[in-house]
């Protein structure tokens, strides 16, 4: 099975039409989509707190009018990833503090989770780059 860990940018990417990165993250989502439907097995996850993180950017993009909604796309549903203290306990074992530490704390736990899952991380964000010697990282 294809597993892969989504960053809250492509979420929000696929889901505005008036975002710069809008194009991209549609077609990484219709390439799942054919993959899936072809009876190939792929699974999207992403972090609980991601529902949070996008929920917020969408609030704040309507407000400043930098937001201009899709309906998404039917694919597969990614799993929710809990960030629970089972997850905090695995992060503390493997020194996973010091690790990511260079990350800004949201980005961090996307890290985290992509290196104890051992799943490339989707993004748009350049800030992985500084990572991508430890964990993954797919840039659209």
């Amino acid at each position: 099975m294809e597993k892969f860990l989504i960053d809250a940018n492509i979420i929000l990417g696929l889901l505005n039409k008036k975002d710069e990165h809008h194009e991209k993250c549609l077609k990484f989502f219709q390439e799942i989509d054919t993959k899936y439907k072809k009876g190939e097995k792929v699974q999207g996850i992403i972090p609980l707190h991601l529902a949070i993180e996008v929920n917020i950017n969408i609030r704040k993009r309507k407000e400043d009018k930098t937001w201009d909604s899709i309906s998404p796309l039917d694919i597969m549903g990614p799993i929710f990833y809990p960030i629970d203290q089972l997850f905090l306990q695995r992060v503390q074992q493997e020194g996973l503090y010091d690790k990511f530490s260079n990350l800004k704390p949201a980005d961090a736990i996307y890290a985290m989770i992509s290196f104890l899952e051992k799943v490339p991380l989707v993004t748009l964000d350049s800030d992985f780059d500084k990572v991508k010697d430890i964990i993954e990282i797919k840039t659209l």
